[in-house]
């Protein structure tokens, strides 16, 4: 199967889709942390970024022999061969909706994150200190 027809069968879709690889590109695995600074560091530069699917690196890692020889150098170059192959995809940007919406979900996780440690810390205490009240009131954190 040739390129044009991988994706969507004309020469020009297979153009369209490679135009972000035409420039100098930045690409990177999403679900690696930094992925939005390097998008905003991008951005500024003027260059494009391209993300690449961690199950692909994974593949990819698999298929040279390196799964447990994992290594930054390793994967950059993994992930450089996979964006060359077009096996890469434009990452959608974040408005400022979005970005508030993440901002007050991980807000939210921190906060339930901080209320179950005291529920538990006050429950070792009260099972080290009064055991009976636990057992008499039946499930008090709830």
């Amino acid at each position: 199967m040739s390129r044009a027809e991988h994706f969507g069968g004309t020469a020009r879709s297979y153009q369209e889709l490679s135009a972000p690889l035409a420039t100098p590109t930045m690409a990177s695995r999403q679900a690696s942390r930094p992925w939005r600074v390097l998008d905003q560091l991008a951005a500024e530069r003027g260059l494009a970024l391209v993300c690449v699917q961690p199950l692909l690196v994974y593949r990819a890692r698999e298929g040279e022999d390196l799964t447990f020889d994992k290594s930054d150098p390793k994967d950059a170059v993994i992930i450089a061969r996979l964006a060359a192959g077009l096996h890469c995809y434009e990452p959608e940007r974040a408005g400022e909706v979005w970005a508030r919406l993440r901002h007050l979900g991980a807000r939210r996780h921190q906060l339930t994150t901080a209320a179950t440690a005291q529920v538990n810390q006050l429950r070792d205490l009260l099972e080290c200190a009064w055991p009976a009240v636990l057992g008499a009131s039946g499930s008090p954190f709830r």
